[in-house]
């Protein structure tokens, strides 16, 4: 008897910080994810392209490229991951101006780690229920 193989899931974490990427690697990794590490925000386009993560943490304030360069360009990319802004910027203002630009969660540091895990668990199961669905309904014959 031959086990299937199943992919796993894979995430994205950048981050300017050892300690935060560190930490998130050990976590997500204990949980069952791939994890794949950036110290800034053009390390992080560069892993996209090679990786593609199917999720990314992305920390807003790092130097050079920032969270938000990064969330400009992932505007024209073919096949963006999910993304979850992790910042000490816990103002209405950058929280509004993070899901505007196209981030799917806002965590604020410091965080709890079994928020930030049912956060990434929860964002990944319901992208896989929306791409199921999405192929069930274009095998489906179009109605007249």
């Amino acid at each position: 008897m031959t086990a299937a193989f199943v992919e796993r899931q894979s995430v994205l974490v950048a981050d300017d910080e050892e300690d935060v990427r560190f930490l998130l690697s050990r976590l997500l990794g204990d949980v069952g994810y791939e994890v794949h590490l950036a110290q800034d925000g053009l390390e992080a386009l560069e892993r996209i392209d090679a990786t593609k993560p199917d999720l990314m943490i992305l920390d807003l304030m790092m130097p050079g490229l920032d969270g938000w360069g990064v969330l400009k360009r992932l505007e024209t990319h073919p096949s963006p991951p999910i993304v979850v802004l992790l910042t000490a910027r816990g103002d209405p203002e950058s929280f509004a101006r993070g899901i505007r630009a196209g981030a799917a969660a806002y965590v604020t540091k410091p965080f709890r780690f079994h928020e930030l895990i049912a956060t990434v668990q929860g964002l990944l199961a319901s992208d896989g229920k929306a791409r199921a669905m999405h192929g069930e309904r274009r095998r489906e014959p179009r109605r007249p």
